[in-house]
């Protein structure tokens, strides 16, 4: 019962952060266009430095000489590997249970919002919580998952949203935010280059801020929504439960036989218990598309996670 413990107060911890915003957007200190001034300074400066900071934590690591280098590119690419087959597997079925129903905006957010979750801003955290101590470098095992999401976010995805394959282009791919930052990690990594002190606690500031500054944007968003439409959308509660529930079952029937370490696939597996990811609000935020139905199944993953999240990993024995 220990994870269970460990992640219900880490995620009710995370959650916290959403209350001020909430109270204060109530209370109209700020208003709705504020929204998108978060959005862009969550995906240009604190994912990026996110993933700069979890890609660092293993650096150190090599640098010190507690893993060879060759070990960690290694797990990196094994992760890697099956990040990309988890979540691109997911989406492709996911958009074709739904595929005739693309017309509608709300359908295609529910195929994108089953098969992303907050891997970066609730993974990190979570797998520092429960396994950060033993294994430090699991955060960039999470950053690695969620570069996928965001390449895939970037160019899939926002095809997907618009219904335009325009997005869908190499130079996307390799120039976003996230993925820069991640190529320019892994160069690091291989060099074995950790940043100076001060650069170091500023980019791990930055980075670390990107959890509450995602549930920030999630605790205005919940106070501008309808009670009605969010809580009484029967649709919504079967997108959240594939997510929360369906997509961590099929990565542990995934996982399970996978002949790596342990602590390998339990890593993989936190992740993919997290909530749907606010990458699927940020883009419908920045696309103009299916806002609202984003922001309902991020809002109601994102709560019914205290639950959901420690429950799943009660599993994780099974996977050691």
């Amino acid at each position: 019962m220990g994870n269970f413990y460990i992640t219900f107060f880490a995620v009710a911890q995370m959650l916290a952060f959403a209350a001020p915003a909430f109270l204060l957007m109530r209370f109209k200190k700020y208003d709705e266009r504020s929204i998108s001034v978060f959005v862009t300074l969550l995906l240009y400066v604190s994912q990026p430095c996110l993933t700069a900071y979890s890609f660092q934590k293993a650096t150190v690591l090599v640098r010190d000489g507690v893993v060879p280098l060759g070990k960690m590119l290694e797990r990196g690419a094994l992760i890697f590997l099956l990040a990309l087959f988890l979540q691109a597997s997911f989406l492709a079925l996911s958009y074709f249970v739904l595929r005739n129903k693309q017309e509608a905006a709300q359908y295609r957010i529910f195929a994108i919002a089953a098969s992303f979750g907050n891997s970066g801003f609730f993974g990190v955290p979570i797998l520092e919580a429960v396994m950060g101590q033993e294994h430090p470098e699991v955060a960039m095992f999470s950053a690695l998952f969620s570069l996928i999401m965001n390449t895939m976010c970037w160019t899939v995805v926002s095809a997907i949203i618009t219904r335009d394959k325009k997005h869908i282009s190499l130079k996307k791919v390799f120039f976003n935010p996230n993925t820069v930052s991640a190529m320019i990690a892994i160069v690091m990594l291989c060099l074995s280059f950790v940043l100076p002190d001060g650069v170091l606690s500023m980019v791990a500031t930055l980075g670390t801020f990107a959890t509450p500054l995602c549930m920030i944007i999630l605790g205005m968003r919940l106070a501008l929504v309808n009670a009605k439409d969010l809580f009484c959308n029967l649709k919504q509660y079967v997108v959240i439960a594939v997510k929360n529930i369906g997509f961590p079952l099929f990565a542990f029937a995934s996982l399970y036989f996978v002949p790596v370490e342990g602590y390998l696939k339990q890593a993989l597996f936190i992740i993919c218990c997290c909530p749907v990811a606010n990458m699927v609000l940020s883009f419908s935020e920045r696309l103009g598309e299916g806002q609202k139905t984003a922001a309902n199944v991020v809002l109601l993953s994102t709560i019914s996670c205290l639950l959901t999240l420690p429950v799943m990993c009660l599993l994780l024995p099974f996977l050691a």
